[in-house]
């Protein structure tokens, strides 16, 4: 199995050569170099904030004691919070969550409300809750993960702390402790942990991803079972939806490139065989695609060639383009909710929620109009997919591509 450095020099590397001709290594040196000033807008973006080893470090020690408490029960895998699991009874998985949970409310103590203690160090965050820490870096517009190192369980963290917001939201008395958190901000925190530990590359954010359409299944799960209100959901989610859904494919793609160009210049037979500058550039002009033009040009003229960084490019674009789709829908969805809690009916138009939105009514990315409405069904989504295709109804609820109410 490669390590993630390994994957990410298999991005661009096409073959391995053990014995490198100089001129062949001079002729590579240059190309890595281009490759560089490719990559070089995402260097900014990817920045790392004071202090980060530590709190990498501090979080990656929860992620093993999560992992381990997380295997410790009967079955191999914590279930996934959906509608089906939430109709288990509670003793299936109670037990099981209440062992992981120590864990899961170190991340999730509550925000400092003061200044630091009288005994902290000048400039030190160890004061802080980790939670706040790693929000506050995201607001800066930094990242916590560095090329290689994330949270390995992601998948784990994503899912018990959906059963986690489930929990709260059986407690009678929910507020009862003074740092206690709402189900919907336990749920939402899932969010700013999967974007801090972004590195930017396309596995990074294929990890990022899978946490959220987690988050976003456990929600509507839990919206349905009225265990949490779209108002309060709404409130802590939206920002998190608008910042996730405005990383581009370029940024990804340069933040591939990037890490890349580490791992290769690491490499002390790298060749210009090894150089794969053609994909990338390839890369690159199908990630300043909008969306629509990107399927367009997709459908016209197929997938790339498989075993390149081109062809690897744009399989993940192709995802992230619709996961930005699905992102705006629920912020759509929630909208309609949120109407439907204050006024006991749906909207007649989208236009009765416009109010919601003080920047405009979210767009579909995939096609730059707005989602389409039908109150007498209480749908709401696209008619087609992507690629144009007829949109199997139940399917696309199902995949977060369409609500229904």
């Amino acid at each position: 199995m490669q390590s993630p450095r390994q994957s990410c020099v298999s991005l661009v590397v096409l073959v391995l050569s053990a014995c490198a001709p100089p001129d062949s290594q001079a002729v590579a040196a240059r190309r890595i170099a281009e490759l560089r000033e490719l990559a070089r807008p995402a260097q900014e973006r990817l920045a790392q904030g004071p202090a980060s080893d530590e709190l990498r470090a501090r979080l990656s020690t929860l992620d093993i004691r999560l992992k381990k408490l997380a295997n410790s029960g009967a079955r191999p895998e914590f279930p996934v919070l959906t509608d089906a699991t939430l109709a288990l009874p509670f003793a299936e998985y109670g037990a099981w969550l209440e062992r992981c949970m120590p864990v899961l409310d170190v991340w999730l103590q509550a925000e400092p409300c003061g200044t630091p203690p009288g005994d902290a160090l000048d400039g030190s965050e160890d004061w802080m809750p980790l939670r706040y820490r790693v929000e506050v870096r995201l607001q800066r517009g930094e990242r916590v993960a560095n090329d290689i190192p994330r949270l390995v369980h992601m998948r784990n963290w994503s899912q018990l702390l959906a059963w986690r917001a489930y929990f709260q939201a059986r407690i009678s008395d929910p507020g009862s402790e003074p740092w206690s958190l709402g189900s919907e901000q336990i749920l939402a925190s899932v969010l700013p942990l999967a974007a801090a530990f972004d590195d930017g590359s396309i596995l990074g954010m294929h990890v990022r991803l899978e946490a959220e359409l987690h988050t976003l299944r456990a929600a509507r799960a839990l919206l349905r079972k009225h265990c949490i209100t779209a108002t309060a959901l709404r409130q802590v989610l939206d920002p998190l939806l608008v910042a996730s859904a405005s990383v581009e494919g370029i940024h990804v793609i340069e933040g591939s490139l990037g890490q890349a160009c580490d791992a290769l210049e690491l490499s002390s037979d790298a060749t210009d065989e090894l150089v794969d500058y053609e994909g990338a550039e390839a890369a690159l002009r199908w990630a300043r695609l909008p969306a629509a033009d990107f399927f367009r040009e997709l459908e016209r003229s197929g997938l790339p060639e498989p075993g390149g960084f081109e062809a690897r490019a744009v399989s993940s674009l192709a995802l992230l383009h619709r996961h930005r789709s699905i992102l705006t829908l629920f912020r759509v969805g929630l909208a309609i909710e949120e109407f439907r809690e204050r006024t006991a009916t749906l909207p007649t138009n989208l236009g009765e929620i416009a109010a919601s939105f003080p920047n405009g009514m979210p767009l579909d990315p995939l096609s730059g109009e707005p989602f389409a409405w039908l109150r007498a069904g209480g749908r709401l989504g696209p008619v087609t997919g992507p690629d144009g295709e007829h949109l199997d109804w139940p399917e696309a609820v199902e995949q977060l591509l369409a609500w229904d109410f």
